[in-house]
């Protein structure tokens, strides 16, 4: 009898150790389900928040375009390259986040890009007219998988030319070969460009991935 309550009690405490593990096992995957869902809800807040910033620089930047398009030689557009560039960032940032094809960051994109392009025409025009002495550059980079490695190197080339020689000496315009965009679709086409990354320096054309000798070489 005496073994029997033993093997009995034995029983108990080992029920009660599953049952204490289980709960306790329950309590952390609930625990985790809910940091999970308080994380996603952040990251969603603040993805909303950089969506929302971005439409507001797009914008402001639209307008300050039109004031220098307005008084051209008279205007300073270092601001203005300043904004370009660090809303550059913040679409990178949104890539990150959301992921390269997202609907919303390639919307987003596009409306971009075409201020990118029109501040690039509205400098090209200034170069000639008020005699500004800098190198415009248009990289087309690609997203897709076997072309961005080597368009991601290709960039950081560039920045490192651009910190090198300065904004107001080098202004580059980076353009998603592969956006669905006529104004980029046109650009294409005028300078007959087959792959990404390719280069359009002084009207010049360099297609694939150029060194930083190579290009130092091309803008003296």
């Amino acid at each position: 009898m005496e073994k029997v309550m033993k093997h009995k009690g034995e029983r108990e405490i080992h029920r009660d150790r599953l049952l204490a593990t289980f709960a306790l096992a329950t309590l952390i995957f609930i625990a985790g389900i809910l940091i999970g869902n308080a994380i996603t809800s952040g990251k969603l807040a603040n993805i909303e928040n950089i969506e929302d910033k971005l439409r507001f620089d797009i914008m402001s930047l639209e307008l300050e375009s039109e004031i220098a398009k307005e008084n051209s030689c008279s205007a300073i557009p270092t601001t203005l390259e300043e904004q370009l560039s660090e809303t550059t960032t913040k679409i990178s940032l949104l890539e990150d986040q959301l992921g390269k094809n997202n609907p919303r960051v390639l919307e987003l994109k596009k409306y971009y890009s075409l201020l990118e392009i029109r501040h690039y025409l509205f400098m090209q025009d200034r170069k000639i007219k008020c005699g500004d002495d800098y190198e415009l550059i248009l990289f087309f980079y690609s997203n897709r998988p076997e072309s961005i490695d080597t368009s991601e190197k290709q960039g950081y080339v560039l920045n490192y030319l651009k910190d090198k020689y300065g904004m107001e000496k080098i202004k580059i315009y980076s353009l998603d070969y592969d956006l669905e965009l006529g104004a980029i679709r046109s650009l294409i086409q005028i300078y007959s460009i087959t792959e990404a990354p390719s280069i359009v320096a002084d009207e010049s054309v360099y297609q694939g991935f150029r060194s930083k000798e190579e290009l130092e070489s091309f803008l003296r």
